[in-house]
């Protein structure tokens, strides 16, 4: 096993049946970010009186934010086209997403996601910004990449 932390060559390919009859390879993500995820709480815990733990799981939604440089063609051909198509249908469209990352051998599948949170143009500076996107996604799995 190396100890390869380059993520230079993964790819994250976004599903939008009711959008696009094929899947969309995103490019174009910002100088330091290309996508994020929020911690989320998988357990819910309490502690009783007499100092006995007790723990049950708890479903999540995984918050993920795609960054891309302005610039980016995935901006209006994938992420503007699916909040285009939102917007006219006055429905959410639900998306499916595969992460390869080759340095660590691990993809992800990332299912029932749905855009909630856009950034609306870049911000203008002395160059335009970074803009981004907030999928949530109601799960995934990480596997060895074969």
């Amino acid at each position: 096993m190396t100890n390869d932390l380059s993520d230079v060559n993964a790819r994250f390919v976004l599903t939008v049946p009711d959008v696009f009859a094929t899947p969309q390879v995103l490019q174009g993500f910002s100088t330091d970010d290309a996508w994020a995820t929020e911690e989320v709480d998988i357990a819910e815990v309490m502690i009783g009186v007499d100092g006995i733990m007790s723990a049950g799981y708890t479903p999540f939604i995984v918050q993920q934010t795609v960054i891309f440089q302005a610039t980016s063609p995935s901006i209006l051909s994938v992420m503007e086209a699916w909040k285009s198509a939102m917007t006219a249908a006055q429905q959410t469209f639900w998306a499916q997403g595969t992460i390869l990352v080759p340095s660590i051998g691990t993809q992800y599948q990332l299912y029932n996601g749905v855009l909630t949170r856009i950034t609306a143009f870049p911000h203008a500076k002395k160059v335009l910004q970074p803009v981004s996107y907030r999928i949530s996604w109601n799960g995934y799995n990480a596997s060895p990449m074969v």
